[in-house]
């Protein structure tokens, strides 16, 4: 058993595990790439809260490690991003950070500056 960072409650990792990644099964995200130990709950609602430096993932254009969500929020900053669209939404072909991913809109949308 192991003890959850954010709550303190003992739990198992494989419990966890399965549970975090049912619930973000579209967006491929995995436990294991979580720099906290935390339980299913708390890595859910974490995630969903935006919470930073607890889920990194590594670029598959850049090789760079980021914070999912301090990359995320910068994403949905940008001013010419139409309403509504997140960086994971990009992720189709491979995962990218905030800086690949408006790199690669630059090369779909020629015309929109960033």
């Amino acid at each position: 058993m192991s003890k959850c960072d954010f709550c303190k409650k003992d739990f198992s990792i494989n419990t966890a595990r399965n549970e975090f990644e049912l619930e973000f099964i579209s967006e491929s995200l995995i436990y294991s790439n979580l720099s906290k130990c935390l339980c299913g709950r708390c890595a859910i609602e974490g995630i969903n809260r935006y919470e930073q430096d607890i889920y990194y993932e590594k670029c598959e254009s850049c090789g760079k490690k980021f914070d999912l969500m301090l990359d995320t929020t910068k994403f949905s900053k940008l001013p010419t991003l139409p309403t509504g669209y997140e960086l994971r939404d990009f992720w189709d072909a491979s995962i990218l950070c905030c800086d690949c991913t408006i790199e690669m809109l630059q090369d779909v949308f020629e015309f929109m500056v960033f």
